[in-house]
């Protein structure tokens, strides 16, 4: 998710310096977007794909492919698609909804006994650095060959080749993990000096803090998050496990052109739901965009407030230092919400966060002060095509971003979005 997040807002940057106002028209928006949505269906880009852009106080909602490729079923409203990592906002929602775990508090006050929290260089990690990504440096949970996570298996799974590889994942684990953590001896980048003080995203970091809220609340997230979050805001059809009668999206991946797209299944996990296991309709999703647009008129408007509040702003010295072997980093300044991630564009700043699993993607955009968002459900995902990873959601909002005349930079997008694989 880092280098899918940094290519974002790197390619706005360099695309910036040619940028230039244009007008579009939101009554026009529909047809334009069937147009490349279908060109891009032709070129079977994705399986299913439902969209919602809101605009002033104008709302469109589209929906394309199927739900269901055996029986060709179209999607509608309803129905429900993986969010990813569009999770972590609603775990960081839910944990400004609370007073009792606090963002000072070292993470040892929230572990198990026999459980031991990192010393990294002598500094304890605190709950806000989980919150902001600059706690534990290792995204995945893989006790064995840690450095070298991708070419081991972890709890059973294969990660390079299972499709719900967190799904054997306990809580036990994670706390294993934790634990092995805590003993080794990590070489850290050259300017990681304390917890805080580096940047890497981490799902284990989110899992610890959605694992921190239970032992404070002695509850689980899944029932704190449906009490704080979900029903205050009227999300009725979104779950970590999706029950009998409500309309699940199938989900597809294929890793290159000629490949056909290949049933998978939908993530799953009983330690790291925090991070990446949430799934919700259009119509849902919906509602949770309006209330980010007007906190005022949610049951929980300061929370949500919070939510979009600052909490690591990363100066572009540090992330030229950072960078220097990573071709995929953004050297310039970076802004990291509370809940969310940032990008400028025609001097305006826009919210952001990307969601991906095996087989899904998703993508919601939004700036309060135009009153603008767009979201972008897919339930199939591409891999690799010609060494170049596609990013469907990202591609379609920026696109539409252009369509509406935000900035004629995003054009190349639109392109992107609806060209044929491998071109």
């Amino acid at each position: 998710m880092e280098a899918f997040s940094i290519r974002i807002m790197k390619t706005l940057l360099l695309l910036c310096f040619f940028s230039f106002l244009s007008y579009g028209s939101f009554n026009d928006l529909g047809t334009e977007l069937d147009h490349l949505v279908i060109k891009a269906q032709k070129n079977k880009k994705f399986v299913g794909l439902s969209v919602l852009v809101i605009d002033k106080q104008r709302v469109l909602k589209k929906h394309y492919g199927y739900k269901d490729l055996q029986v060709e079923q179209a999607p509608n409203d309803q129905t429900i698609y993986e969010l990813g990592s569009i999770t972590k906002p609603f775990t960081r929602l839910l944990f400004a909804s609370q007073e009792k775990v606090k963002l000072e508090d070292k993470l040892s006050l929230y572990l198990p006994k026999g459980v031991s929290s990192p010393l990294i260089k002598d500094e304890e990690i605190k709950i806000k650095h989980l919150l902001n990504h600059t706690g534990i440096i290792y995204s995945i949970p893989c006790v064995n060959g840690l450095d070298e996570w991708s070419k081991v298996k972890c709890f059973g799974v294969d990660l390079n080749g299972d499709e719900n590889y967190y799904k054997n994942v306990k809580k036990k684990d994670l706390y294993d993990f934790l634990n092995y953590f805590s003993k080794l001896t990590i070489k850290y980048p050259d300017n990681y000096s304390v917890p805080g003080s580096y940047w890497a995203y981490s799902n284990v970091g989110t899992s610890f803090l959605s694992l921190s809220l239970e032992h404070a609340h002695g509850k689980t997230y899944e029932a704190m998050l449906s009490e704080k979050v979900l029903k205050p805001l009227g999300m009725k059809n979104t779950f970590f496990s999706v029950p009998e009668g409500f309309d699940l999206a199938k989900t597809y991946q294929k890793k290159s052109a000629k490949d056909q797209w290949n049933l998978f299944e939908v993530w799953s996990s009983n330690a790291m739901n925090g991070m990446g296991v949430l799934k919700s309709s259009l119509e849902d999703m919906e509602k949770f965009l309006q209330v980010n647009l007007e906190p005022q008129e949610a049951k929980i408007e300061n929370a949500i407030k919070t939510s979009h509040g600052i909490m690591k702003n990363l100066s572009a010295e540090y992330n030229k230092s950072r960078c220097k072997k990573n071709k995929e980093c953004d050297t310039g300044e970076k802004k990291f919400f509370y809940a969310w991630e940032s990008f400028k564009l025609e001097e305006k700043s826009y919210l952001f966060h990307a969601g991906r699993t095996s087989s899904s993607e998703a993508m919601m955009l939004f700036n309060k002060e135009d009153h603008f968002g767009v979201v972008v459900l897919l339930n199939s995902k591409l891999g690799k095509i010609d060494h170049e990873l596609q990013h469907l959601g990202n591609d379609l909002s920026l696109c539409i971003m252009n369509l509406l005349g935000k900035s004629e930079a995003l054009k190349p997008f639109c392109k992107r979005f609806s060209e044929n694989l491998g071109k």
